[in-house]
């Protein structure tokens, strides 16, 4: 644990908390998962991994300091490559933090890229934007495949980051 709260010992925290959930969020998903959608209008699971997927690309290439392009599709990516992708850009955002000055995380940008337009935004709209709404997807996840009849497994303690 850190012995200090800094600005980046905070967001790796945070970051690992949301790694942590949503490896046991995704652990063990299975094909009946994945296509549950709770209304013909909602998404499903699957889609709502994908939509994890881009968040965890705006998590990462803001740390990384790179721009994240907008309107990618990622319906043919399959569940395995997804999850796997997501964990890794999480577990790289984290390293990057490991080594990251303070000054500069007053210096980081999120940045969209399309084809036509470059937009970017304070490094605070990180937190209530990708972070929170990742988290909250997570969340949706963790619901949903409870409503499929696979719950999470057993002895994920979230409060104390370990599975006993």
């Amino acid at each position: 644990f850190e012995e200090s709260y800094k600005a980046s010992s905070v967001a790796k925290r945070v970051i690992q908390g949301l790694g942590f959930r949503y490896y046991w969020g995704t652990y063990g998903l299975e094909e009946k998962d994945l296509n549950y959608k709770p209304s013909e209008d909602g998404r499903s699971s699957k889609e709502t991994i994908e939509h994890i997927y881009s968040l965890s690309q705006i998590i990462y290439n803001t740390f990384a300091k790179r721009p994240k392009i907008h309107g990618e599709d990622y319906s043919a990516l399959d569940f395995s490559y997804l999850r796997t992708q997501t964990l890794l850009n999480l577990e790289k955002t984290v390293k990057i933090l490991d080594t990251l000055k303070e000054e500069d995380i007053d210096k980081l940008q999120i940045t969209f890229k399309s084809d036509d337009s470059e937009n970017s935004y304070p490094f605070f709209y990180l937190l209530n934007g990708p972070i929170a709404d990742s988290f909250t997807h997570v969340g949706q996840i963790i619901s949903f495949r409870r409503s499929s009849g696979n719950p999470i497994p057993k002895g994920v303690n979230v409060f104390m980051g370990v599975k006993n």
